[in-house]
Order: C-alpha cells, then sequence, then structure tokens
C-alpha cells in the first residue's frame, strides 16, 4: 500500500531564529535540545482578553475627528497598494499586473 505508511517529519518551529536553529542543527548532525517551556493556557487567554479590551476601550475614547482621520489614512493606504498592484506598469513585464493575470485589458 502507498500511503499506508506516513513518516513522521518533526514540525519545524515558526519563529526564524528557532527555525535557523532547527536548520544549522539538521546540517551539522547536532542534536537540538528540547523546548521544555509550554505556554500556559490561561496566560494565553489573559492575554487576548487584554488585548479585546483595550481595543474596545480605544475605541470608545477617540473623538469621531479621529476616528475620520484614520479611516481616511486607512483608505489613503488602500488605494496605494492597489495602485501599486494593478494599475503600475510592472519594469520586466512591461504591462500591468492586472493585465497580466488577466484582470484587466487596458491602461
Amino acid at each position: 500500500m502507498h500511503g499506508a505508511q506516513k513518516s513522521k517529519k518533526k514540525k519545524r518551529p515558526r519563529d526564524l531564529n528557532a527555525l535557523a536553529l532547527s536548520i544549522v542543527a539538521e546540517v551539522v548532525g547536532d542534536q537540538k535540545p528540547e523546548q521544555t517551556s509550554e505556554k500556559n493556557q490561561v496566560t494565553v487567554e489573559m492575554e487576548r482578553f487584554g488585548g479585546l479590551t483595550s481595543g474596545k476601550a480605544r475605541a470608545e475614547r477617540i473623538t469621531p475627528e479621529e476616528r475620520s482621520e484614520i479611516a481616511r489614512k486607512s483608505s489613503l493606504v488602500s488605494a496605494h497598494f492597489m495602485y501599486y498592484d494593478f494599475d503600475r506598469i510592472h519594469q520586466k513585464l512591461r504591462v500591468t499586473l492586472a493585465i497580466e493575470a488577466g484582470i484587466g485589458d487596458h491602461v
């Protein structure tokens, strides 16, 4: 059977420093020390709760003018990335990325 036996691969760490350490350890042949510290689930939930409540508190604290300014800046950033990703003529392709992707047909 082809898929009956699965090879057990070690999960690579998401942290770039830990990933680099694990790659170097594989290449050199050293054994990576096992991580003994696990985050306490209660601590993780409390940190998340703090983030959720502080966002609500900030939303209640800012004035309508500040809210309008934040929305304006957000729309400017969105417009910039829309231009950069779709309307700008790519240097190597010599066409816009929208034309290359088949989304648009003219500039």
